[in-house]
């Protein structure tokens, strides 16, 4: 199932590498097709409502590559309601682990 994800890193600058929680195992989010459309629904999920993708400017994580692949039309409540390639299928390596930045734009 898919669970959670969080960020790995800076947490102070709300600025890191994006990683899921999936069958209870910690995994990376490949940065293929990742945008900031993806970058808004894995925010808003943390509890932000916006952001943008970093690409693969992050530290390498390790162990499982969960998504690659994603495309999220940004109106998405999850990224597993994101079109992407199956779990833990993909062509990555882990320099192309995704990075996210979230912040809260307010009104007014």
């Amino acid at each position: 199932m898919f669970g959670r994800h969080t960020f790995i890193g800076d947490v102070r600058i709300n600025s890191s590498r994006l990683e899921i929680l999936y069958n209870e195992t910690w995994g990376t989010v490949c940065d293929d097709e990742f945008d900031d459309k993806d970058a808004t629904v894995a925010c808003r999920q943390l509890g932000f409502n916006s952001g943008i993708s970093l690409g693969g400017k992050v530290d390498y994580g390790t162990g499982r590559i969960w998504l690659d692949d994603l495309r999220c039309y940004g109106n998405e409540l999850t990224l597993a309601d994101c079109s992407h390639s199956d779990w833990g299928v993909t062509n990555c390596q882990h320099g192309e682990d995704v990075g996210i930045k979230c912040w809260n734009v307010h009104d007014g």
